[in-house]
């Protein structure tokens, strides 16, 4: 698995200049994980938020369109 060319230079150079990088996903959180690991930017995010193992807060779902 390869990720777009300047993938890495970019977020790499978000890193150097302070940013905080996180993702968020609906997908399998495994298989997220996985693909981040094979493509080698794992290292470059700070967090990683995945919906589903996320506790939902009572009286909220899922986002909604409108």
């Amino acid at each position: 698995m390869r990720c777009w060319p300047k993938v890495r230079d970019s977020l790499e150079g978000l890193r150097g200049t302070g940013w905080t990088l996180g993702i968020a996903t609906n997908g399998a959180g495994d298989i997220q994980r996985a693909k981040l690991a094979a493509t080698g930017l794992i290292s470059l995010f700070d967090g990683i938020c995945v919906s589903a193992e996320r506790r939902r807060v009572e009286g909220r779902g899922q986002p909604r369109d409108g």
